[in-house]
This record gives structure tokens, C-alpha cells and sequence, in this order.
């Protein structure tokens, strides 16, 4: 991420590269791999509700990145173990994913 900053501080970014993903199947992949990992911690990912079941324009590799690093961002924050977790709200023209640990 620190890298990718970088590329954008000088002007050279790499290419977006979107693809259509089904945004409940890509996001219920990623925390499906990271619960396990993260119970190791005595932490627990939990969905208020479901990740919406929509097609949208995603750049696969840099909102992994994003996911993955608020997520371990979050576990570093709770040493002692605790939750966190997720809700989306989606409205015509947004999808909005917030992620809130205890």
C-alpha cells in the first residue's frame, strides 16, 4: 500500500484494471479466508448484514489489499481478542462498506 502511495505521489500509477465481480460472492471470499486466521486471535468477523448480491466495477487486487489491510488494521488495534464488524448500505448510485471493530 505504502508503495502504491508512492507510485501516486510521482505520478506513476499502475493501471486500474476493473473487472465485473459479483460484490456478496467477492466479499463473502475474502472474509471467508480471513476468519479463520483472525479466530487464531480471538477475534471474530461478523456481517450486520449480507455483502449485497450486485455486479459492479471492482479492481479485484486493490480492494483486497483494502479489506485486507482495515482488517488486520483492526486485529493489531484488539490484542486481547474482541469483533469486528461489517455493514453495507447501497443505495441508485453507491455501495458503501463500512467495517468498525470493538
Amino acid at each position: 500500500m505504502i508503495n502504491e502511495l508512492l507510485e501516486f505521489t510521482r505520478g506513476s500509477q499502475s493501471p486500474i484494471v476493473l473487472a465485473q465481480k459479483n460484490y456478496g460472492t467477492y466479499v463473502q471470499q475474502i472474509l471467508d479466508e480471513l476468519c479463520p486466521e483472525v479466530a487464531e486471535m480471538a477475534v471474530r468477523i461478523e456481517c450486520e448484514n449480507p455483502p449485497p448480491d450486485l455486479l459492479l466495477l471492482i479492481d479485484p487486487h486493490r480492494l483486497t489489499h483494502v479489506f485486507l489491510n482495515l482488517i488486520h488494521n483492526a486485529v493489531d488495534a484488539m490484542p486481547t481478542g474482541g469483533t469486528i464488524k461489517l455493514r453495507f448500505l447501497v443505495n441508485e448510485r453507491e455501495v458503501c462498506t463500512e467495517i468498525e471493530d470493538t
